[in-house]
């Protein structure tokens, strides 16, 4: 610490103001750096007169000197009258237009213009509009297997179906990924690929006639080919152990095919159903329709089919529904949560224009209540798209990869759903807050009245347009006979009391 003056601060204290007063426009600087000094050296006097110059007060002398040149920098770069207009650009209706637009853009052009979205859209390789899965509704609508006998009657009975396929659906549910060496086999009728239209790109797929026992003609995955077999041709025909059995390799499926999930290694057929199956044996299905045969009506038909045979209501629980990607029915929570949010906000809009229209005959109140309304729509449709288009992107996503997270569409769905509502409460929130003229975020608010008295003077706070247009009455309470809310605007005489 230097050493006390006789006569004012050290020299070197004071050199740090001249120094900093560089910075300040030369139009400022001589007045700033006088009031600076003269600053200075009152205070020292003053200490020096109440015998107070000990090691701290005279470091906060130091420190006042030192922070001359932020002030200096401050008055240099108007940093206060930047502070400020930025406040009143955040406060204004194009940076909220700006925050509501740029997250939806960021989000597309993070997401690859939503790539894993068009991959879910994308036709499956052996997809079309008649092939259909078959199952029962079970609680919460979770699909269910299909009962063997009912699997019996349709093959035999149904006229609306062309074909239908059956296969054990426990392999498909498998959502964690292979350990190392592990093999995983889906078993499937021998018409399953048949019925699906698939081909093999190498030698063949199961055919009717093939049949488990002592060594089973299997069909390898194309990854499972690769990876394994190093993309050999003279594996076909040969007996490998595949899952601790000999199987007999006919064929390797096309690399671009998958059914439910994308980690099936072989697949293997199942023996023919047979009447002495039990009903508890559940399978996945899936049919192929006849030409010109809606899902309606196959769907009515296999549901008769299956109370006549059961003798009772017990069909009305069969769906049909077409064979698509399984992130499809995700996304379209997305979709219709999004139309809803839309409708909600036009609906609301609407509704507060024609309140406007009915109560006033004057255009520009009635053009005011259009684009202050319109305005809260812009607010709501943007953040609820962005939100709507990361949380698509999250779960298709998680659809397409190899190993899909189990429930992770369902926890972002649940998310989703109270983002929405809290997005369209904000917007609203926050457009009661506004000036209807200018559109801008009311500031300056003053608390009045008490809670205390509320039937005299009641506690409420009053907010102002920044541009002089107008005050806002908000009742905190609503016990009183005045309305909670009510807007006031201010004539021409007060517009001089809020010029810059």
């Amino acid at each position: 610490m230097a050493s006390r003056g006789t006569s004012g601060p050290p020299r070197g204290w004071l050199w740090l103001i001249p120094a900093a007063s560089w910075i300040v426009p030369a139009r400022l600087r001589s007045d700033w750096k006088r009031k600076r000094l003269e600053e200075v050296r009152h205070w020292w006097a003053f200490l020096a007169e109440r015998g107070e110059e000990s090691p701290g007060q005279q470091f906060e002398v130091l420190r006042h000197c030192r922070r001359s040149f932020s002030e200096a920098v401050k008055l240099r770069f108007q940093v206060d009258h930047v502070r400020e207009r930025m406040g009143q650009f955040a406060r204004g209706p194009v940076f909220a237009v700006l925050v509501c637009i740029l997250p939806l853009a960021a989000i597309v052009l993070a997401g690859g213009f939503s790539s894993d979205i068009r991959k879910i859209y994308t036709p499956l390789p052996y997809g079309s509009g008649r092939l259909a899965m078959l199952s029962y509704a079970g609680g919460l609508g979770y699909p269910l297997g299909v009962p063997a006998q009912d699997l019996l009657v349709w093959r035999e009975r149904s006229k609306s179906v062309e074909g239908l396929a059956y296969y054990i659906s426990r392999p498909f549910n498998a959502r964690r990924p292979p350990e190392p060496g592990e093999e995983r086999n889906a078993q499937v009728s021998p018409d399953f690929f048949q019925v699906l239209g698939v081909r093999a790109l190498l030698g063949r797929t199961l055919q009717p006639d093939d049949a488990p026992g002592a060594t089973t003609n299997a069909v390898l995955s194309h990854f499972y080919w690769q990876e394994r077999f190093g993309g050999d041709t003279g594996i076909l025909g040969k007996t490998v152990t595949l899952g601790e059995r000999p199987m007999r390799i006919v064929g390797v499926l096309p690399a671009d095919f998958w059914f439910r999930s994308r980690n099936i290694h072989y697949w293997t057929p199942l023996r023919d159903i047979e009447p002495k199956d039990r009903r508890l044996r559940l399978y996945g299905a899936v049919a192929r329709l006849q030409p010109e045969v809606t899902m309606e009506l196959a769907q009515e038909e296999l549901r008769r089919l299956a109370s006549e045979q059961s003798g009772g209501p017990h069909g009305a629980g069969v769906r049909l529904l077409p064979v698509e990607h399984p992130g499809r029915s995700a996304m379209r929570t997305y979709i219709v949560g999004l139309a809803l949010t839309l409708l909600l906000a036009a609906v609301i809009a609407l509704a507060q224009i024609s309140r406007a229209w009915w109560l006033s005959t004057e255009w520009k109140r009635r053009t005011t209540a259009i684009r202050y309304w319109s305005f809260f729509s812009l607010k709501t449709v943007f953040p609820a798209a962005a939100w709507s288009a990361l949380c698509a992107q999250i779960v298709a996503a998680n659809a397409v990869s190899l190993n899909p997270v189990l429930g992770l569409s369902l926890i972002i769905s649940i998310l989703y759903l109270l983002g929405l509502a809290g997005i369209v409460r904000f917007s609203y929130v926050d457009q009661r807050l506004r000036c209807p003229v200018c559109l801008r975020s009311l500031a300056m608010p003053v608390t009045m009245g008490s809670w205390s008295s509320w039937l005299l003077e009641p506690a409420s706070t009053e907010f102002l347009c920044e541009q002089g247009h107008g005050s806002l009455y908000v009742s905190e309470t609503h016990s009183s006979g005045t309305e909670s809310e009510r807007w006031e605007n201010l004539d021409d005489s007060w517009r001089d009391l809020f010029k810059k």
